[in-house]
């Protein structure tokens, strides 16, 4: 790899944080982002509008990152971790009670 590709590659990986693993399981989404030497203090999450936002503003890093989440994903009941430079949030997904299949009538 030439100095070129790789100062363009470590440029957006550091204004989009790249993620090392995004999995959208059935029962919860799983991200990892590598933000090696963010401080906790440095990161900033919420979850609006349908939309998880991961913000990072420091001296080495500043971008966002965000991701769709569905009705579905229970944001209340979400788990994230920062441990070595690698944050990992999980957000599982609601219990939906299925309803009973209705047949309709056509007339």
């Amino acid at each position: 790899m030439n100095d070129f590709t790789r100062i363009f590659d470590d440029l957006f990986a550091d204004l989009f944080m790249t993620p090392a693993k995004t999995t959208q399981a059935p029962e919860k989404i799983h991200l990892e982002l590598e933000l090696a030497g963010v401080k906790k203090e440095e990161i900033k999450i919420s979850a609006e509008d349908g939309y998880l936002r991961i913000g990072v503003d420091s001296k080495r890093r500043k971008g966002s990152r965000v991701v769709s989440l569905s009705k579905y994903h229970d944001v209340d009941k979400a788990e994230v971790k920062y441990e070595d430079g690698l944050l990992t949030v999980d957000i599982p997904l609601k219990k939906v009670e299925e309803r009973p299949k209705k047949v309709l009538e056509i007339k």
